[in-house]
């Protein structure tokens, strides 16, 4: 092999493999920069070619920087030994890459002779991916989303519409196979580890904007990649937050709450380097997803024994993307500094920190998935626990919402404000006199009668109060009248009235929560 050779390789329009082929991108660049008379890369939005001047010679330099890429799929528990990542599903054979350098070099032999002299070895089989002959097993350590389970399997694993089904055990070609090895090692991929425990599941998160696109995948990558923390056993995603006099590193629980919290510190560096370019103006929709990706696959990957997968796709809607640009703007990060801020508690007591985790990433997943009705159910009371919340964790919720609701287009500034005084009189209510019904029919409300109802039942629970008492209480008689002709005035506006219900909620659950905390601080102080 001493003639110049072209290695031509294509996007498979799969997030798996597309990924493999970016770190063979990154691995090929990474020569190509030291030793420019070896070869030159080109790479395109439709795939990725190699023009190898010196075949003997890049074989062997390529054989090294797989040796040094592959170490990205361990951690170092202590000095001198290194252990693979609980995600890394190889069972009890791991792949050529993974076998020491001897290995590596015998595979990339035999691969780099098969691209510049094709054998005339036959298969009945071609790979799904490439059409190329297939030669390798398709097994989980190559491509995790097969089964050996025909229930769970399909002809379709990926369409334009996302993720659709794992697929059988089946022949798969060597360079697909090689870029299958290549991802496991992949410093870009965020990941979370023992969920539930060293025996738990481990999650995966891959990077797949739409439309597929090599060039900009790879610039993307390049720009986040060094926000991540690769060397952590549980997650690479890590946030320090600061309550109180209290500072500790953070890994944020599950899948969204992951997202979100990679999406502050990603975002926040973009938006610094297009301010520092002075392109102000590119601040939109389109320039950020040309700068971060839009589009995700999330994987759980069951810890120990890999076995069986689980797979969702998720994409950012523009309208969520630019409220994250806004608030990042204003210097306020929904996970960092409003969702750490807040715990569930029962009877005044931190309640089980799973369930902590649960109501945060149930907040994040709605926020991220612009359900705003669902984002809100988590303000109300759920088997006696209520919510805690730092000061500063509720004022940056309220910017939080007011951000939201101006992209969503349902209420203005007056009208939220409005909004908030009435859901802080309806908690206050319910908290002095104990009527956590009150919350339950707001909750319930499913149309304008519903939510008449409720308000009219607080304003009969003022009657009789003096003014001065009302002020000391900080309620607002005012506002629920205004708020009461405000909502007759909405009509047939389906999605106006429900965010506007679904704000009240929020707010008068914060009050109420407060209120219940501080009785109860009280009774303990007795």
């Amino acid at each position: 092999m001493s003639a110049s050779v072209t290695w031509s390789l294509s996007i498979r329009h799969d997030p798996w493999l597309d990924n493999g082929l970016e770190v063979l991108a990154g691995i090929a660049e990474a020569i190509a920069r030291q030793h420019p008379a070896v070869l030159s890369v080109h790479l395109e939005p439709d795939g990725l070619r190699l023009e190898i001047r010196q075949p003997q010679r890049f074989a062997r330099l390529l054989s090294d920087q797989i040796a040094l890429q592959v170490k990205n799929a361990y951690y170092n528990p202590k000095p001198g030994r290194m252990v693979l990542k609980p995600f890394v599903g190889f069972n009890q054979q791991p792949p050529e890459l993974y076998r020491g350098k001897e290995a590596i070099e015998a595979f990339v032999q035999e691969l780099l002779a098969e691209i510049s002299q094709p054998s005339n070895r036959r298969s009945r089989f071609t790979c799904p991916f490439c059409g190329a002959l297939a030669t390798e097993k398709r097994t989980l350590s190559l491509y995790p989303f097969v089964t050996k389970t025909k229930a769970l399997s399909g002809q379709v694993v990926w369409t334009e519409a996302g993720f659709r089904g794992l697929s059988e055990y089946g022949p798969i070609c060597s360079v697909c196979a090689f870029l299958g090895m290549l991802t496991w090692s992949d410093t870009a991929l965020l990941y979370r580890c023992d969920i539930d425990g060293p025996q738990g599941t481990a999650l995966l998160v891959l990077p797949w904007p739409q439309p597929p696109d090599l060039h900009r995948l790879h610039k993307q990558k390049q720009r986040y990649r060094h926000a991540l923390k690769p060397t952590e056993r549980r997650s690479n995603v890590q946030v320090v937050v600061h309550w109180g006099n209290r500072e500790q590193k953070e890994w944020p629980p599950q899948a969204f709450t992951m997202l979100l919290a990679f999406y502050e510190v990603a975002l926040r560096r973009v938006l610094a380097e297009i301010q520092q370019g002075g392109g102000e103006s590119l601040f939109d929709s389109i320039a950020l997803r040309q700068a971060i990706p839009d589009g995700w696959i999330l994987i759980r990957i069951p810890q120990g024994r890999m076995k069986d997968i689980t797979a969702t796709d998720w994409f950012m809607e523009d309208m969520i993307l630019r409220v994250m640009r806004s608030m990042i703007e204003a210097d306020i990060l929904p996970y960092q500094d409003v969702l750490t801020g807040m715990w569930l508690t029962l009877e005044g007591r931190p309640a089980d920190p799973a369930d902590t985790a649960a109501w945060r990433e149930e907040r994040a997943a709605a926020f991220l998935q612009n359900d705003y009705g669902r984002f809100a159910a988590g303000f109300g009371i759920r088997r006696r626990q209520t919510l805690a919340f730092y000061g500063k964790a509720a004022q940056g919720l309220y910017r939080w919402i007011q951000i939201w609701l101006e992209e969503r287009g349902t209420m203005n500034e007056q009208e939220l404000e409005l909004v908030r005084r009435a859901g802080r009189t309806i908690g206050r209510i319910a908290g002095t006199q104990r009527r956590a019904t009150i919350l339950y029919e707001l909750e319930r409300a499913r149309t304008l009668s519903d939510l008449l109802g409720v308000l009219s039942d607080v304003v009969h629970r003022l009657v009789g109060m003096e003014a001065q008492e009302m002020r000391d209480q900080y309620l607002s008689l005012e506002a629920l009248d205004r708020l009461t002709a405000l909502i007759h005035a909405t009509g047939d506006d389906a999605r106006r009235f429900a965010d506007m219900k679904h704000t009240l909620f929020i707010y008068a659950g914060l009050e109420y929560a407060g209120m219940v905390r501080g009785q109860t601080a009280e009774a303990a102080a007795r």
